[in-house]
């Protein structure tokens, strides 16, 4: 069995994609929110103080408040938490987006290491195949970072302080939200799709070489066969072309 470069390079972004979405997905941190509230020293009008936090990825999410006697934190789902405050038509559209690349990755990470194994028939899922498969992963990653990106500008901290003064509704707060390590892991897996797709072509390379060393094989076989006939007496020769 004969490891081929090409489709070797594909599949190995191919399976660092998977694993980014996969992270991306499994953790709770695509948003982090600072909270603030009202100082309570009347001598500094104006001024704001840190009272706590909230993260959240695409399902679940978690806030912990430390302006109250206790520090309180609870878990919360993220359509739940943010029901009639957000748009949950594009939240459930960046899901299914990031789920499906995430899926497509899966897919295109299995053919390109069939190819590199040299599994798999050319004409069946070489390279042209690896090439569609990139580009719908990328077309669905891209679409997940654009939905998402235009959620973040939907007014996210005013959705996120209305829904923390429904659960404090006695104190005032503001939120100052950014994106976290969870939603840029999206990036990376875009990115390592889109080399991936670069790559796909290159496969056509590997089989070019089999092509040539399968002919460069052909003619030593042949040229194997001249040089032990010419040794042949000719009558051995002739008896060896008649059989």
């Amino acid at each position: 069995m004969r490891i081929r470069k090409w489709a070797s390079l594909s599949t190995l972004f191919s399976a660092c994609a998977v694993i980014l979405y996969g992270i991306s997905l499994g953790t709770n941190h695509w948003i982090d929110a600072t909270v603030y509230k009202p100082s309570t020293d009347n001598s500094i009008s104006g001024e704001t103080i840190r009272a706590g936090h909230v993260n959240f990825g695409l399902f679940n999410g978690k806030y912990v408040i430390n302006f109250v006697i206790d520090e309180r934190q609870d878990d919360f789902v993220v359509w739940e938490f943010f029901n009639g405050q957000w748009n949950m038509g594009l939240l459930w559209a960046t899901i299914i987006s990031s789920c499906i690349a995430a899926a497509l990755s899966l897919v295109m990470m299995l053919v390109s290491g069939c190819n590199a194994l040299s599994l798999a028939k050319h004409k069946a899922n070489g390279p042209i195949l690896m090439m569609i498969l990139s580009l719908l992963t990328l077309l669905f990653g891209i679409l997940a970072f654009a939905i998402y990106v235009g959620l973040y500008h939907s007014d996210m901290d005013v959705v996120i302080s209305q829904d923390l003064l429904n659960q404090f509704p006695n104190v005032s707060l503001v939120t100052k939200a950014n994106f976290d390590y969870s939603f840029w892991l999206t990036i990376g897996a875009t990115g390592c799709i889109a080399i991936a797709f670069v790559f796909s072509p290159l496969e056509r390379r590997d089989d070019r070489s089999d092509i040539q060393k399968a002919y460069l094989s052909n003619v030593h076989a042949d040229s194997f066969l001249q040089r032990r006939n010419s040794r042949l007496p000719l009558e051995a020769r002739g008896n060896l072309m008649l059989y």
